[in-house]
């Protein structure tokens, strides 16, 4: 695995040019992460995020040792926020597998890098509505991190999502393939999809709906002119890609 590491990190690490690996491309999803530097209330926090699925969480308080250690503070934090997130056992030692061998480059994506900016950015601000720092804050600001929606082309993907099915099996059916269920579900019409995500829409929680885990696929008829109340969404189930749900139907 490789963590790409800011400026500010690899002098702190203690780092040379000699010692760091110059690779272009990963060798598996997984492989490829970002590391920054930064301090919060005069203590040093590391952020790490995934290069791809922008999955985030912050090592706060970390002593210089500690970060000339990088590779195990990684790994006692990414094998933790996966714990929280509800990762199943065989995901996190999938997980921690892939963290077994760690080489250190440079940042190369500055797209990656300006997502980070902003993620601690809303760290921060988290911790700032609370007023002060206790544990119970910070897990509160590291449980908002990875299901905060981020730009990634032209879409907002949100993190949580985007990292559930690199690391489990349980729910085959991909955010890609409900697009393409979604787009070709009784098509008598075509349908503009505006976005997806896994969190169950706060109009349908009134709703006595017993949903298995779905992708809800928010989208529009594409031969009418848009307006903010003529949303639809499709429940797709995870399993199996079945469409459970549609109220534009």
């Amino acid at each position: 695995m490789i963590i790409r590491c800011t400026a500010k990190l690899l002098k702190e690490m203690g780092i040379t040019k000699n010692d760091l690996v110059e690779k272009t491309s990963s060798e598996s999803a997984l492989d490829e992460w970002y590391a920054h530097l930064f301090f919060l209330a005069r203590r040093k926090c590391v952020l790490f995020a995934h290069a791809k699925t922008y999955y985030g969480f912050v090592a706060y308080d970390v002593k210089r040792e500690d970060i000339r250690k990088l590779d195990e503070v990684f790994r006692k934090n990414f094998g933790y926020r996966l714990y929280e997130d509800g990762f199943s056992p065989e995901a996190i030692k999938k997980a921690n597998t892939v963290s077994d061998t760690v080489v250190y480059s440079r940042t190369i994506d500055r797209h990656v890098l300006s997502t980070m900016n902003q993620m601690i950015y809303e760290f921060g601000a988290c911790l700032d509505r609370h007023g002060f720092i206790t544990s119970q804050t910070l897990k509160k600001s590291s449980d908002f991190l990875p299901r905060t929606p981020h730009k990634q082309g032209r879409d907002y993907i949100i993190p949580l999502e985007e990292m559930w099915p690199l690391l489990e099996e349980k729910y085959p059916v991909t955010k890609a393939e409900a697009q393409e269920i979604a787009q070709t579900y009784q098509n008598v019409r075509k349908r503009r999809i505006f976005a997806i995500t896994g969190q169950l829409p706060q109009r349908l929680q009134s709703q006595s709906l017993s949903l298995e885990p779905c992708w809800y696929v928010f989208y529009q008829w594409s031969d009418e002119q848009y307006h903010s109340n003529t949303g639809k969404t499709m429940c797709i189930s995870r399993a199996n890609g079945a469409v459970l749900y549609d109220d534009g139907l």
